[in-house]
């Protein structure tokens, strides 16, 4: 079990920006991200965990695996991604963003619940990496 009062974690640096998980609870976890314009995360899935943003600032446009829009966030806008849909999030202005984990089927909070199909790329990348 995870101790909910621990205090933010280091920040982990992505090729898009970084990330650090404010809170992590048995059933949820919080973390905060930022996103450098023209950047963008890995395309990835969550097997156990609903992915719920929250845009602070900028413009963050999550894809699918076609680089299909699935929805595009402004500063206050929120979405929710339910457990196994691939997508990642293009950063289309330099961004601010809460993400809400949710465990679910009775399953505790997984931190590693991330199954990466590419690597994502940084501001000015090459888009076409893939893992293999």
């Amino acid at each position: 079990m995870n101790n909910p009062s621990i205090p933010p974690s280091e920040i982990h640096y992505h090729r898009w920006g970084w990330s650090r998980h404010l809170y992590v609870g048995e059933r949820v976890s919080i973390s905060e991200a930022y996103g450098q314009q023209g950047g963008a995360s890995s395309l990835h899935v969550h097997r156990y965990k609903v992915n719920s943003f929250l845009v602070l600032r900028g413009h963050v446009c999550l894809t699918g695996p076609d680089g299909e829009v699935i929805q595009d966030l402004v500063q206050g806008q929120t979405f929710m991604v339910s457990t196994g849909i691939p997508h990642r999030m293009e950063f289309r202005k330099d961004s601010a963003l809460h993400e809400v984990y949710q465990a679910v089927g009775g399953w505790p909070v997984d931190l590693d619940d991330i199954v990466r199909e590419d690597l994502g790329w940084e501001p000015g990348g090459d888009s076409s990496r893939r893992l293999g």
